[in-house]
């Protein structure tokens, strides 16, 4: 979950249109999914506070299960609203086996570093 000060740090590295995009994608993760979700978080340059006008929003995604469709949907919405938002939403889905099979790397380890968790009740930065 993300902290108060991680949340109002956000405000300021997301422009309104990324911050209205990513609302509405945890939105759609956590009810759209039928609870097939079990963590969202953003990393990468928007969470590190390094940012480019241009940089994507690295978003992980880590289902409870691998699930082909679910992610096929997750990756179809970020697209939409990448599309609506002129923005561009990155999200990395996976399922929770092979995200802690992938802890010897370094997008495991940068997650840990820098993610900044998000919830539908802590998203409306």
């Amino acid at each position: 979950m993300a902290t108060e000060k991680e949340l109002v740090a956000l405000k300021t590295r997301l422009s309104p249109q990324e911050r209205r995009a990513l609302q509405e994608f945890v939105a759609y993760l956590h009810k759209a999914t039928l609870g097939a979700v079990e963590r969202v978080a953003l990393f990468g340059s928007k969470a590190r506070g390094d940012s480019e006008r241009d940089s994507d929003i690295d978003v992980l995604v880590i289902l409870k299960e691998e699930d082909r469709q679910v992610r096929r949907e997750i990756l179809r919405r970020a697209a939409r609203l990448s599309l609506e938002y002129d923005v561009l939403l990155s999200p990395r889905v996976i399922g929770r086996k092979r995200w802690e099979e992938l802890q010897g790397f370094s997008l495991y380890q940068n997650v840990q570093r820098e993610a900044v968790d998000l919830s539908a009740e802590t998203i409306g930065i």
